[in-house]
């Protein structure tokens, strides 16, 4: 039996596969958790983790059936905000190391956005040389944050894909 392929959606070690009933389908997984549980279920989830990502993953849907990439297994990326910058930074670095050379979809979220922006720009420097041109970069969010995080994504050789959301203008 040969080793086994990213394409068979094995989650990254830190990530945690979110359930159907809050992603709407498989093959979504969340990454810096709150709290880093190893075990799948809601009930690790906070309640307003489990709003944002009920929020969040039927505009991920929708922005990955209009660019027709459906399939792609999602990581989540929680931008922890009781969590410092560089802690949120190295948690994403490890992500962007594991997802070098996959299709994944890369979808940042949190409640502050500006943790967001920051946490990408920092990553920057050291993702540069990685072989990220086959994940996609989703940022839902405000208008003022689309160029900015549209320079980081294609700086990473990223694809970007940016769905406006007025909420947070």
């Amino acid at each position: 039996m040969g080793a086994i392929s990213r394409l068979e959606v094995v989650p990254y070690p830190g990530g945690v596969p979110v359930p159907d009933s809050l992603a709407g389908h498989g093959q979504v997984f969340i990454n810096n958790l709150p709290g880093a549980a190893s075990h799948s279920g809601t009930g690790v989830f906070s309640p307003e983790l489990q709003q944002l990502i009920g929020t969040t993953m039927p505009l991920v849907d929708d922005l990955s059936q209009h660019h027709h990439i459906q399939h792609r297994p999602v990581q989540l990326f929680y931008a922890n905000p009781s969590e410092s910058l560089i802690h949120n930074t190295q948690k994403l670095l490890k992500l962007l190391q594991w997802l070098q050379g996959s299709d994944h979809i890369l979808v940042p979220f949190s409640t502050n956005h500006s943790l967001i922006f920051h946490t990408l720009r920092q990553v920057v420097p050291c993702a540069r040389g990685m072989q990220l041109e086959d994940v996609s970069l989703f940022y839902i969010g405000a208008a003022a944050n689309r160029n900015p995080l549209q320079a980081i994504s294609s700086s990473c050789d990223m694809a970007f894909y940016f769905l406006h959301n007025p909420d947070l203008d």
